[in-house]
C-alpha cells in the first residue's frame, strides 16, 4: 500500500472527489485503513466515547491508498502521480498538499 494524507482544508477536494477523479483516469485507490471506534465490532463500545477521536477521524477522511504492485512500471507511477498532481492542482492550484507514505518516512510536498 501506499497511503497518502490529503489536508482536506487546503486541497479544497475531499477523500470521494478524488478517488472519483482517479477512478475517471482509470486508476483505482481506495481507503484500506479504518479507525478502530468506526468499525462495527466498536461501535457499540466505544459510543460513550462519540466525538473523543477527533485526530483519527480528521486522518481517516483524507487518507487514500494509491496503487502500488510489483508489476508497476515506471509509467503507471509516473501516470499516478501526475493524475494526482492535476486534480490536485485544478481543486485549488495554491493549495500545498502534503504526501506522506507510511508511518516512519518523510512528508513530500507535492
Amino acid at each position: 500500500l501506499y497511503p497518502i494524507h490529503i489536508d482536506v482544508k487546503k486541497a479544497g477536494i475531499g477523500r470521494g472527489q478524488l478517488i472519483e477523479e482517479l477512478r475517471k483516469r482509470n486508476i483505482g485507490t481506495s481507503v484500506h485503513f479504518i479507525p478502530l471506534h468506526r468499525h462495527p465490532a466498536y461501535r457499540q463500545v466505544l459510543q460513550h466515547c462519540r466525538g473523543g477521536f477527533r485526530s483519527a477521524d480528521e486522518l481517516y477522511e483524507g487518507m487514500v491508498s494509491l496503487p502500488l504492485y510489483p508489476a508497476m512500471t515506471d509509467e503507471d507511477v509516473r501516470d499516478v502521480i501526475t493524475a494526482v498532481r492535476e486534480i490536485l492542482w485544478e481543486s485549488r492550484p495554491t493549495a500545498l498538499v502534503s504526501l506522506q507514505s507510511g508511518l516512519s518516512a518523510p512528508v513530500t510536498q507535492l
